[in-house]
C-alpha cells in the first residue's frame, strides 16, 4: 500500500466538498428531476464504493493494546494504514454528512416538484383567465362599437326630433292662427239661418217672378193668336 491511494481516498471528500459548496452557491436548480435524482444515486453509490474500500485497508489495522500498536507501527508500510484508520473517522463523518446532505436535497427536490406543480397549478388558473379577460374584452370592444353607432344614431333621432319639435310649434302657431280667423259656431249657425233665409226668398223670388214672365208670354200669344 503506497502513499497514492492515501492521497487518492482523501481527494476524493474534498471533491464532493467542493461540489457541495458549489450547490450552496444558489446555482439555477435544473428542471430535469430525473437527471439529478440519477446523480444523487451515483453519489451514494460513490459513498458506498468508499466505505467498502475502506473497510477492506481497517481489517488489516490490529486492534489491542498500546504496545502490539506501537510495534506494529513500526513498520512504514503499516503506519500508513494506522494514518488511514485515523482519517477513515474524517471520511465516514465526511460520508454520513454527504448522505444527511443527499437525503435533505431529495427531500428540499420533492418540496420543489411540489411548488413546480403548485406554481403550474397557478399558471394555468391565470392562463385561463388571462383567456377569460381577453374572450371579455374582445366582447366589451364590439359593445362598445355597437353603443357607439347606437350613440351616433340616438344623436341623429334627436337632432331630427328638435326639428319635429320645431315644427310642431310652427304648426301650432298656424292653428292658432287660423282659429283666431274662423267664426264661432253658435254666429256660424245664425248666419246660416240667414242665409239660408235669404235663399228661400229669392227662391219665392224668382219662382213669382217666372209665375209672372209665364203669364205675360201666355198674354202675348193671346193677343198674337187674335190679331191674326
Amino acid at each position: 500500500m503506497n502513499t497514492n491511494k492515501i492521497l487518492n481516498i482523501e481527494e476524493e471528500p474534498v471533491f464532493y466538498e467542493t461540489a457541495q459548496s458549489t450547490d450552496d452557491d444558489e446555482q439555477p436548480i435544473k428542471t430535469d428531476m430525473k437527471t439529478v435524482y440519477q446523480e444523487l444515486d451515483r453519489l451514494k453509490a460513490h459513498i458506498h464504493a468508499l466505505q467498502d474500500r475502506l473497510k477492506s485497508i481497517i481489517a488489516q489495522c490490529p486492534e489491542g493494546k498500546s504496545e502490539d500498536l506501537e510495534l506494529w507501527l513500526s513498520s512504514p508500510e503499516k503506519r500508513e494504514i494506522f494514518e488511514l484508520k485515523k482519517n477513515q473517522e474524517i471520511l465516514r463523518n465526511q460520508i454520513n454528512e454527504l448522505t444527511n446532505k443527499c437525503a435533505d436535497a431529495k427531500d428540499q427536490i420533492k418540496d420543489l416538484r411540489m411548488r413546480m406543480c403548485s406554481k403550474a397549478r397557478q399558471i394555468l388558473k391565470l392562463q385561463k383567465m388571462i383567456v377569460k379577460m381577453v374572450t371579455i374584452k374582445d366582447s366589451l370592444e364590439c359593445e362598445f362599437g355597437k353603443f357607439v353607432k347606437r350613440f351616433e344614431f340616438v344623436t341623429n333621432i334627436k337632432a331630427v326630433w328638435e326639428r319635429v319639435l320645431q315644427k310642431f310649434d310652427n304648426q301650432k302657431i298656424c292653428y292658432s292662427q287660423l282659429e283666431q280667423s274662423f267664426v264661432p259656431r253658435a254666429h256660424f249657425l245664425e248666419e246660416k239661418k240667414y242665409f239660408t233665409a235669404s235663399v228661400n226668398e229669392i227662391k219665392e223670388l224668382v219662382k213669382g217672378i217666372f209665375v209672372y214672365q209665364s203669364c205675360r208670354f201666355k198674354d202675348l200669344d193671346d193677343r198674337l193668336a187674335s190679331n191674326v
